[in-house]
């Protein structure tokens, strides 16, 4: 295998920042790179034709003329797309995905395999755009359950000749619960593990010396398939939306992200009959530098033009705003929670309806004025349907016994109603707590039968809802309606509306929230990130910093802490107290590289006054501990590093975690790769976040600890990266000393944000410990591996043990920013 050493300076550029893409010198191309008779072009995940981010990144036609230009005589170029891509989005939701095959048949994809979300629509609409791609498909481990072959007439492999290489591809697709059962009717799933051990035997026996195999698995699936079948060359993944590239033992593994921001290009060769395969692997970012092929971009404009016609349509307007916070909709009656579930109410003629609030999204509130079918279709992007089933009075009452079970977790079963009134008793142990039920002003009745309208989600046991199996279903899924059809059916039929909260769902006991300032301990590591959360909470009205303490990390404590003092020094918040941590792990000494902790411990050469202040004598655990025991009020702990100070805390006297009111913790990578494994750190490592690889130990002890967990994981983060918008935004803003620091800490990490890779990493953390409607959150049980080795640090996600932690996941960036710059430049 070959990788040159510029190719992994290229992903460090990714990664950092500090090479500007596509920065190779033709001296540093090897020649057999350059005669290579294979190029592979892979993309994944692709749910958009058109660019984004204002045209600037991504696009189909620019990836065709990507195509065309390394396209040339001995060289043959493969685009290979690793599945999902008719859905989810706003186009398919009216297209059906025909404007994505469309689009791929004009850009010359020339082979694909089957996705999760290939299945959305069913078999039948699957089938049918499977039909419509002129590429190839491979299917080898997705039959149709009548004939045993694969489905929709694709191949169960292929083999295909390149000058000297004859090369066999597998095609594999995840089987687990992403494909749902109702999704799976007249298809035979066979393990994607066993299909490549019966497949690959042939495609050796046909004199394939090249074997890859384009995969739907998640990545460490891909990493057990190239562990279990180490003569699979190459392995071109999707699923995740994030660029991985990884070596294991000798497979190549590749994922190109999302949506075509970029492009995985992989140059295969075989210099003699018994040369080794070479291996050149560059990603490409696909921007606004690339043009447009013509033919492609017509076909994009043209849905385009289609969808703006059709989603741009207005249905009605609003007098009052809609709420569709995540906090809110999931905590308590929400007047578009209402509005829609008396929309479901109606489409089916129910006497009531339960929704549950996971199903409405986009975390935003909607202004009043003009609302469109695009604004609709993100209230709820999942192309729900509306159902109804018959059941009991008794039914209903579990139903929304279960939907109230979770109070204050913000979890998706909280229900939204139409029809129904109740209150609720929060102090009364789960199961028990909901009073006074009436169903259209009359008292329930447990043993009248009632019809009750449904999400097809919930009517399938999601979110927990599975008292209503065994129901007489009177609307199946397959004969309801769109849950947005309905929505829109109804403002139009009433034109305007103006939903109020009503009070289907009262708290017994509810009083005016204390407009009394949050305590709030910072346990930070003192990274550029850190300090602009730090910056946020010294001003955010709602908290009141009563101690830093400062973690290992990024920093060096003693540096961390003396720019603690320095920090506070400028913003006139002296009298905080500051302690220090101990320089390393509980077990192990593991530490950031050496050249991020120089720029943490100068901050990028920003400027700070000196200080007079003096760090506290004591350690940062007994801090923490004295800051508890003074406290009146529970206080929230703010982790921006990892959590050694917390869990020696804890460790001394157990009996603190009942003075924390919550654990706010930047940190963990739940369902989406971690940040350690970069080619210039040398570390394999691929599953762990920096802040729990440093000390995994101290965050399963945290975890184990009993104290509340709101965690914050790279899959939240990493999808609010800072942008040079929000920094010029702050350029224009008045100065003064705080936001002259924070440009001067941006500027430091210019390249990284002008490459999209800087993220609000800690300063997330910040918000959501002021301003927690921000951001949306599920439930899941984590634990955090402890023991030595390739996944040391990972966050995993079990069925049964574990820590019920709170998982961040849908962010309303507008309000995020919106909150960070009104805060920070008051």
């Amino acid at each position: 295998m070959y990788i040159k050493t510029s190719i992994l300076a290229l992903t460090l550029a990714l990664f950092t920042g500090l090479l500007s893409p596509l920065a190779l010198r033709a001296d540093d191309i090897p020649a057999s790179r350059t005669g290579a008779p294979l190029t592979i072009l892979q993309i994944n995940d692709v749910y958009v034709a058109a660019p984004l981010e204002g045209g600037k990144v991504g696009g189909l036609a620019r990836v065709a003329a990507l195509k065309k230009q390394l396209s040339g005589p001995g060289r043959a170029v493969v685009v290979v797309l690793p599945g999902d891509f008719l859905s989810p989005s706003v186009a398919s939701s009216i297209f059906k995905g025909k404007q994505m095959v469309d689009a791929l048949n004009a850009m010359g994809l020339d082979i694909a395999t089957l996705g999760n979300h290939e299945f959305d629509f069913g078999v039948d609409v699957m089938k049918e755009r499977m039909r419509e791609a002129k590429w190839t498909w491979v299917v080898t481990n997705v039959l149709d359950e009548a004939t045993g072959k694969p489905v929709g007439g694709a191949a169960p492999y292929l083999v295909r000749e390149y000058g000297p290489l004859k090369v066999g591809y597998l095609g594999l697709c995840l089987t687990g619960e992403e494909i749902s059962r109702d999704k799976r009717v007249g298809l035979k799933f066979t393990d994607p593990f066993e299909a490549a051990a019966n497949y690959i035997p042939i495609l050796k026996r046909e004199g394939a010396n090249v074997i890859v195999a384009i995969t739907h698995l998640d990545y460490a699936d891909d990493r057990r398939l190239a562990e279990r079948f180490p003569e699979i060359d190459l392995i071109l993944g999707g699923h995740e939306h994030f660029p991985i590239t990884s070596i294991t033992n000798r497979t190549l593994i590749t994922k190109a992200g999302s949506d075509a921001r970029y492009v995985a290009r992989i140059d295969l060769n075989r210099t003699g009959p018994n040369a080794s395969l070479e291996r050149h692997y560059e990603l490409l970012p696909i921007t606004d530098a690339l043009p447009d092929d013509p033919d492609t971009a017509k076909v994009v404009a043209s849905y385009e033009e289609k969808l703006s016609k059709e989603l741009d349509l207005a249905v009605g307007t609003t007098k009052t705003p809609l709420n569709a916070v995540a906090e809110s909709v999931r905590s308590q009656e929400s007047n578009l929670g209402g509005l829609m579930a008396d929309a479901m109410r109606a489409n089916v003629n129910a006497d009531l309806a339960i929704m549950n609030a996971g199903s409405i999204r986009s975390n935003r509130v909607y202004p009043p004025g003009t609302l469109t079918r695009r604004d609709i279709l993100a209230m709820h992007p999942f192309g729900g349907i509306v159902t109804a089933v018959e059941a009991t009075g008794a039914t209903v009452k579990a139903a929304l016994e279960h939907g109230v079970s979770r109070l204050g977790e913000s979890v998706g079963r909280f229900p939204q109603v139409s029809g129904v009134a109740f209150r609720v008793d929060p102090s009364a142990p789960a199961g028990n707590r909901v009073r006074d039920v009436r169903v259209n002003g009359q008292p329930l009745d447990p043993n009248r039968t009632y019809k009750v309208a449904l999400t097809d989600y919930m009517l399938k046991g999601g979110d927990g809802y599975t008292m209503f199996e065994g129901g007489k279903v009177q609307v199946g899924p397959e004969q309801g309606d769109l849950i947005i059809t309905s929505v829109e059916n109804l403002v139009r039929a009433r034109k305007e509306i103006a939903p109020q909260v009503e009070g289907r769902i009262a708290f017994a006991g509810a009083v005016e929230p204390k407009a009394a300032k949050r305590p709030v301990i910072l346990d930070t590591d003192m990274g550029i990130d850190s300090v602009i959360g730090m910056l946020y909470l010294l001003k955010a009205p709602e908290v009141d910093v009563q101690a830093i303490t400062v973690s290992h990390g990024i920093a060096d404590v003693k540096a961390g802490a003396q720019n603690a003092l320095r920090i506070l020094e400028l913003t006139g918040n002296k009298t905080i107290p500051v302690a220090v941590g101990p320089p390393k792990p509980l077990v192990g000494a593991r530490e950031f590289p050496s050249f991020w902790k120089e720029q943490a411990n100068t901050l990028g050469g920003a400027k700070l006054p000196p200080t007079t202040s003096r760090l506290r004598n004591e350690s940062a655990p007994d801090l923490i501990l004295e800051t508890l025991a003074k406290s009146s009020d529970p206080v929230t702990l703010v982790a921006m590093g990892p959590l050694t100070n917390l869990a020696l805390a804890l460790q001394k006297q157990p009996d603190a975690v009942k003075k924390i009111r919550e654990v706010i913790v930047m940190g963990g990578a739940v369902k989406v790769p971690g940040n350690v494994d970069k080619p210039f750190v040398g570390i394999r490592n691929s599953a762990a976040e920096w802040n729990f690889y440093l000390d995994p130990q101290a965050a399963q002890a945290v975890f184990q600890s009993g104290a509340p967990i709101r965690l914050l994981p790279l899959d939240a983060s990493g999808s609010i990266p800072v942008t040079p918008e929000f920094v010029e935004r702050i350029r224009k803003a008045p100065r003064d000393q705080t936001s002259n620091l924070l440009l001067a800490l941006l500027d430091a990490v210019e390249d990284s944000i002008t490459g999209g890779f800087y993220y609000f990493w800690d300063a997330l953390a910040a918000v959501v410990a002021a301003r927690p409607d921000v951001i949306g959150s599920h439930e899941a049980r984590l634990e955090v591996v402890t023991t030595d080795g390739p996944a040391l640090g990972q966050t995993k996600e079990v069925a049964e043990g574990g820590t019920r932690v709170r998982v961040g996941e849908e962010i309303n960036r507008e309000a995020f920013e919106e909150d960070l710059l009104k805060t920070i430049l008051q």
